[in-house]
């Protein structure tokens, strides 16, 4: 029988998953073992993917935390579930601040990117999450993003507000519930416009990529395109009078 280690690496696409592989392994091993709380840094939607992927093959189930409810990037828990290993930071400036701007600064320092989740940024007030066990260092190292001074505290994670976030439903008519006929649909192409994206990488199913023309899409799954944006498909809204299947789709704006 194959270890449950070989087990998880073989489901690997490149040499970043199969390091994640062993990471999240070594992991959830430990914590089966003492029951003491271990965690990942922040990880990105697909290395999230990936960890649900190999989920059933580790000897302790992980938890995923993101410091609220809808976080792109979350940490992946192992063991007891007592203090959370994640906390926020609240930035405040008198010139508004980008994304790049706070996440540039932070990398700055010398951290690497899995010490900071979300990140909302604003005019006079931003706000991200970060690692518990960074904390103190941010707290008197991070004081200026560029040019911009910063006043930075402790925010508790129950008074994080999440982004807003602005998404727009529609409906598509579909030939067939292919992946192809959704992004082609969706995003004003050709059918053969559509598969040359695919061919090229370019598309990801549920943060992956695929290549796959062919992989049918359900409900729930969420579809990108590089440089024209992401969407969740929703539900199936019966057929056209010409037998076309109408579904339900909600892109992000």
């Amino acid at each position: 029988m194959k270890d449950f280690r070989e087990s998880a690496a073989s489901r690997a696409s490149d040499d970043a998953e199969r390091l994640l592989a062993r990471r999240l392994c070594d992991l959830s091993e430990r914590a089966a073992r003492s029951g003491v709380l271990v965690s990942t840094g922040f990880l990105s939607p697909s290395e999230q993917e990936f960890c649900r992927m190999i989920l059933p093959l580790l000897p302790c189930p992980p938890v995923f935390d993101g410091g609220f409810e809808g976080a792109e990037r979350a940490v992946v828990c192992f063991g007891e579930y007592g203090e959370r290993p994640i906390t926020a930071l609240r930035l405040g400036h008198k010139t508004p601040l980008s994304h790049r701007d706070i996440l540039g600064s932070v990398l700055g320092l010398g951290l690497e990117r899995s010490v900071v989740g979300d990140i909302v940024a604003g005019e006079t007030e931003s706000r991200l999450v970060v690692l518990r066990a960074n904390l103190s260092f941010l707290l008197s190292q991070f004081d200026r993003a560029g040019r911009t001074p910063l006043t930075v505290s402790e925010l508790p994670l129950e008074d994080f507000a999440p982004p807003e976030r602005k998404t727009e439903r529609s409906v598509v008519s579909l030939a067939s519930p292919r992946l192809d006929a959704l992004v082609a649909a969706a995003w004003g192409l050709s059918r053969e416009d559509a598969q040359t994206q695919l061919a090229r990488g370019l598309v990801q199913l549920n943060h992956r990529p695929t290549l796959d023309c062919s992989k049918q899409i359900r409900e729930g799954d969420t579809v990108s395109l590089r440089g024209r944006g992401k969407l969740t498909v929703g539900g199936t809204l019966g057929e056209s009078r010409r037998g076309r299947l109408r579904i339900e789709i909600e892109k992000y704006i």
